[in-house]
């Protein structure tokens, strides 16, 4: 008896966790997440939310370090919107919102270039 209860009890904890894990991956909206590189040279960089990063590049045999963003495109259904001129992209909220309003901006996705 004793048995029989802790392996109903054991399935019951596995299921509830796995029922979440799910839920949390698939219906659970990540926010964006910006970031400003202050000295790419250095490696020196705030991340505000793993947007982008400092990624390197090395041509005619030097290497260089510029800020790089994952934030270029937006999806309208998921209220995802790219991080300003500054921090992340070259588009600003406000013409990302602008895209938005229009309907220009819906079939945007996130991809990512980060080189740590």
């Amino acid at each position: 008896m004793d048995n029989a209860l802790k392996f109903i009890v054991i399935s019951l904890f596995l299921l509830l966790f796995t029922l979440n894990t799910c839920h949390s991956r698939y219906y659970t909206r990540k926010p964006i997440k910006c970031f400003v590189c202050t000295n790419c040279h250095d490696d020196n960089q705030e991340i505000v939310d793993e947007c982008g990063g400092c990624k390197t590049t090395i041509k005619n045999e030097r290497m260089n370090k510029t800020c790089v963003s994952t934030c270029n495109i937006v999806r309208r259904n998921v209220g995802t919107y790219c991080c300003s001129k500054d921090k992340c992209n070259s588009m600003s909220v406000g013409y990302m919102m602008y895209l938005m309003n229009t309907g220009q901006g819906t079939y945007y996705h996130l991809r990512n270039h980060l080189d740590d």
